[in-house]
């Protein structure tokens, strides 16, 4: 509560102040690694019995063995690889609302 007037006054006179810095790791595959891609508007998950809903996702499924399948739920999370209600490894990503057919043109 003390630093609220040092950032208030650096967000007055800087348009803005840094309150957090996140990094991000890229991951690379091989097409060969990947059995399949799936373009998906909307998305329904269920965790622990509850459902969750996402929009414009990029479901990239991996060949059986090419990813250990006892990764740890840390490694899973830092990786964003998750596991498909049939066992397989699968990464999913977002992409714009209105890009769905220049992703399908991409993977072309």
């Amino acid at each position: 509560m003390a630093s609220l007037p040092k950032y208030y006054r650096t967000m007055e006179n800087t348009d803005g102040a840094l309150l957090l810095h996140a990094t991000m790791t890229l991951s690379h595959y091989a097409w060969a690694d990947i059995s399949r891609i799936v373009l998906t508007r909307k998305l329904i998950t269920k965790n622990t019995g509850e459902k969750g809903y996402n929009w414009n996702q990029a479901m990239s499924f991996f060949h059986n063995g090419h990813l250990n399948d006892d990764l740890s739920v840390l490694k899973r999370s830092k990786s964003q690889i998750w596991k498909s209600p049939k066992g397989s490894n699968v990464s999913i990503i977002d992409f714009g609302k209105d890009n769905i057919e220049q992703v399908k043109e991409a993977l072309l």
